[in-house]
């Protein structure tokens, strides 16, 4: 990761790093240098919650699309909570925008609760999405009441 930093850092935009367990929090920090990065794929890595969200954050004005991004629901709950300890009790507790314009679910991964599906909207409500059917699905709110995708 940090070749690629050093390397890359102004021209890569699309990054598979899939089922790379050795990619932890540690390459969090290296994924983030990469200024143009645009796709990503960090499905079953290393990377905590915490590490995701430090990628969402501070890509956040590059990254567009996550091949499934599982894991979104986990790094929003960790960037609130990020929120929530910066601006004290977080009642009024902003996350930032994120610019994603796809983002694929998994016939694996189902929304845990309505406040994860209600996170994900506010922080990306121009996106599309795509199905557990591959199906495109305009905007966030379609996508969050596309079948497939449901709260268990």
């Amino acid at each position: 990761m940090k070749v690629l930093r050093r390397n890359c850092s102004g021209t890569l935009r699309v990054l598979d790093v899939e089922h790379s367990s050795l990619v932890t929090d540690a390459g969090a920090e290296e994924i983030c240098g990469l200024r143009r990065l645009s796709h990503l794929h960090a499905f079953h890595t290393g990377l905590t919650p915490w590490g995701q969200a430090a990628v969402l954050r501070r890509l956040r004005a590059t990254l567009r699309v996550l091949v499934r991004g599982d894991f979104l629901c986990e790094a929003l709950e960790a960037l609130a909570a990020e929120c929530r300890e910066r601006d004290g009790d977080g009642e009024g507790a902003e996350l930032p925008e994120l610019l994603l314009e796809e983002f694929w679910s998994s016939e694996q991964y189902y929304f845990h609760d309505a406040e994860q599906m209600e996170l994900v909207s506010k922080v990306g409500t121009e996106g599309r999405g795509r199905g557990n059917n591959g199906q495109r699905i305009r905007c966030w709110d379609d996508f969050l009441r596309a079948g497939g995708i449901g709260i268990v």
